[in-house]
Order: C-alpha cells, then structure tokens, then sequence
C-alpha cells in the first residue's frame, strides 16, 4: 500500500511512504530469517505465502514505474529470495500477468492516481489499513483449515470486514476516494476479486450482502469500472490455483499434525 503510494508520488511524500514499506518489509524480513526456510511455510508454499504473495510480483512493477529500491537484496537477502523462489514456483510462474503490460498499465494510471493520494490519505483510516492486512491472512488461512481453527479464522476476518463497511458507510460513496476510484481503492481493490475466489474455495462466506451490503456494492463498482473489468485473470484459472494450493497445504498441515 506504501509502495503503490510511494510509486505514484514525489519528494517528500515519496520519502515518507517508502519508509513505511521499508518498515514493513523489515518485519516480513525477520519472519523469513526466523523460519530459516524457502516460504514462510517451510520448504512448499503456505497460506501466508499466498496471503502476501502479491509482494513477489507487484512490488517489482512498482519499483519500475516509481524509479525506485524497496527491496533491496544486500538489506533483505531473504525476502529477496523468497521473492525469487514464490515467482518461480510452478503453481505460480504460468499464472502471472505480464509484466510488460502491468508495467504499462501502472505508467498510464500513475498520474491519475497520485492525484487521488493525497486527498485519500488524509481521510483513509489506519484501521482499514490494519484490517486490509489482516483479512488477506485470515480469509486465506480460513480457505485451508476447518474445525476450530476455520472458525477463529473467520471471526478475525469479518471483524476486519466490518471496518471496511464502516468507512464505506462514513464516505456515502461508491469508492473509498468518492465518486471516483482513489488511492485506498487500488490498496485494497484485491478483496472485490480474491475474496469471492477464497469464499467458494473454503465452503464460506465472509462479504455477506446482508450483513455487509456498502462493502458488497463498493465490490459490484470496483470490478465493474472500465479501469479494472479487463485487466482481471480469468475467475476460473484463480479456483483451479488455490484449490491446488489449499490442498497441498491442507495435506502437509494434516501430516505435521500426525
């Protein structure tokens, strides 16, 4: 989120959010180095791997575009090469957009939406912030778990989805930026898409119309608008992939356990 903000930004304001990523990637930094291994679910892919695995792919763009370094690989040797050993996993390689196109795209976009920063950032909420993290972990991990710990799962990630609804229901808007996308719509625009995906894939439902209908119609807007309807990966690919994922994982946690 700091990084998109910092690609489409200058001095000053790049500066700060280019800290805030550093900061961040410190903590993912550490974990690796504590885990001593290729993912952060040992040597095969995890669900937090998945979770963050956006990092692997869409930082690097943004690097380009933004002319900058977040991931420096003398100062984070290890997220580095998890960068390196997620991209190229097989699950993951031939599913990966192009990234010429995405570097395109985000050249094109990147005027328009360091326009939206600034205003966006004033209003956005830490907590939406906090809550954007902490569902993309907790929806995941609920996609491969069941019992107790499925249950755990999903209470933390409708706790979170409620913050969302709430900011949606302050700013009486379609989007997070108003009438028009903005900055913290990009940051959190993955749960319109990932979320339906992981839900039909764990038996579930989180983003409950009922229960959440701002967040439900912000979801319709966000993938309906002409930026964002066709540059999304065919749904059905996205089942395929993590029903492959969430039952190697699911395997491998059920074999730990025995």
């Amino acid at each position: 989120m700091s990084a998109c903000g910092a690609m489409c930004t200058e001095g000053e304001d790049k500066e700060a959010y280019l800290k805030e990523a550093v900061e961040c990637l410190e903590k993912i930094e550490q974990e690796l180095i504590k885990g001593k291994s290729k993912f952060f679910g040992g040597e095969s892919i995890g669900y937090l791997d998945i979770a963050i695995g956006w990092i692997s792919y869409w930082l690097p763009v943004w690097e380009e575009v933004g002319s900058m370094t977040i991931v420096d690989p003398t100062r984070f040797p290890a997220t580095a090469g998890w960068t390196e050993n997620f991209c190229s996993h097989p699950a993951v390689k031939d599913k990966l957009p192009s990234r010429d196109k995405m570097v395109v795209y985000f050249q094109c976009r990147s005027k328009e939406i360091g326009a939206l920063v600034a205003s966006a950032r004033k209003e956005e909420s830490g907590e939406t912030h906090l809550g954007d993290i902490v569902i993309s972990m907790s929806a995941c991990s609920a996609m491969c778990t069941e019992g107790e710990d499925k249950e755990a799962y999903l209470k933390e990630a409708v706790e979170c989805l409620e913050k969302i609804e709430q900011e949606l229901i302050k700013g009486k808007s379609k989007f997070f930026g108003g009438e028009s996308i903005g900055y913290l719509d990009i940051a959190i625009g993955w749960i319109s898409y990932w979320l339906p995906v992981w839900e039909e894939i764990g038996s579930m439902t989180i983003g409950d119309p009922i229960q959440f209908p701002a967040t439900a119609g912000w979801i319709e807007n966000f993938r309906n608008h002409s930026v964002v309807k066709d540059k999304l990966p065919p749904r059905d690919k996205m089942v395929i992939y993590f029903q492959s994922l969430s039952k190697e994982i699911v395997a491998r946690m059920a074999s730990a356990k025995g």
